[in-house]
């Protein structure tokens, strides 16, 4: 009888003991589906950093030029421009990105001006999926289809004019944004000039202030809402590309 009250007890504690057991196992296996869970929100956190523009990530991009038909003997230049991007953390909220440019060379004529002619699926797939760009469409108000054809031959008669007869590039006369305004001024549609011009990263800004993009958002949404590196990745080699990138984006027709 002095017994039954021992072997009460031990037996009243086998159910605790595996219930421990199970508690143990269950908060085991919780943590390691939450830690694989971190793991996962890490590694594609990670994976989206490159593409930030303003991600705080220290990257060098290289770019390869291939020019052919330089000078008269026909030559080929090859040109690399390392182009290193890096970010310096002023406080939790900001990050100051320096992109280091040396423009100098392009003002005293070494370079040739030339155009590249492809079709929008070879162009913003070469940005977006193999220099991992940051790349934004806006639809043009004015861009009528009398206007785009009007601006498409001038753009074709200028390549046409270049092939017959060079011209150098100049980095503040004649370079990307200003010829873009010489061939939009051909058609009648030009803006007085503008200092904004050689600042291409704030293009979008001044079309917007000037109502040439879609304005029913504030700019900043606008800027969001028209990044479309994921839908060119995803729409990738599609013949259907040019209409996937633009599906659902503000002001689009």
């Amino acid at each position: 009888m002095k017994d039954t009250p021992v072997r009460a007890a031990w037996i009243s504690s086998v159910p605790t003991f595996f219930a421990a057991i199970l508690l143990a196992s269950a908060l085991f296996s919780a943590n390691a589906a939450e830690s694989d869970n971190d793991q996962e929100s890490k590694t594609e956190e990670l994976a989206k950093e490159p593409q930030n523009p303003v991600a705080n990530l220290i990257s060098v991009p290289f770019q390869n030029n291939f020019n052919f038909g330089i000078g008269p003997n026909d030559a080929t230049q090859w040109v690399l421009n390392v182009q290193p991007v890096i970010p310096i953390t002023l406080n939790k909220d900001w990050n100051l990105i320096t992109r280091t440019i040396t423009p100098i060379a392009g003002l005293y004529r070494q370079y040739e001006l030339y155009y590249v002619i492809g079709d929008e699926r070879d162009i913003v797939r070469l940005r977006t999926n193999f220099r991992l760009q940051a790349v934004y469409l806006y639809h043009l108000i004015p861009a009528t289809p009398q206007r785009s054809r009007a601006l498409f031959l001038d753009y074709v008669k200028t390549a046409n004019e270049l092939h017959d007869r060079a011209q150098w590039y100049n980095e503040l006369f004649s370079n990307c944004t200003t010829n873009v305004r010489l061939h939009i001024k051909d058609i009648g549609s030009a803006r007085p000039w503008d200092g904004q011009i050689l600042v291409n990263g704030f293009i979008a800004e001044r079309a917007y202030e000037l109502k040439a993009i879609d304005t029913s958002l504030p700019f900043a949404e606008l800027r969001r809402l028209s990044y479309i590196d994921y839908r060119a990745r995803d729409a990738d080699d599609l013949p259907t590309f040019s209409s996937l990138i633009r599906k659902g984006l503000p002001g689009m027709p």
